[in-house]
């Protein structure tokens, strides 16, 4: 697979888990981490019950665990 198809499906993931944090009440935002062209982690708003629960902190929380280090380079 190429770069570019690679970046088409995961932004295809993003707009899934857009869709699916829409369609749990919250506002439309998926995001994910790559690493060496693989996702390892992924989240959708969580905002509804925190208000700082966002997409994107919480996938980068997720990384953070999975990789057990900041360094997310």
């Amino acid at each position: 697979m190429t770069t570019q198809e690679k970046d088409k499906t995961f932004i295809r993931k993003c707009i899934t888990l857009s869709q699916k944090s829409l369609e749990n009440g919250d506002a439309p935002f998926g995001a994910i981490i790559t690493k060496d062209g693989e996702i390892i982690a992924e989240a959708t708003n969580e905002s509804q019950e925190r208000v700082y629960d966002h997409a994107e902190v919480l996938a980068l929380d997720k990384a953070h665990k999975k990789l057990k280090t900041s360094d997310l380079s």
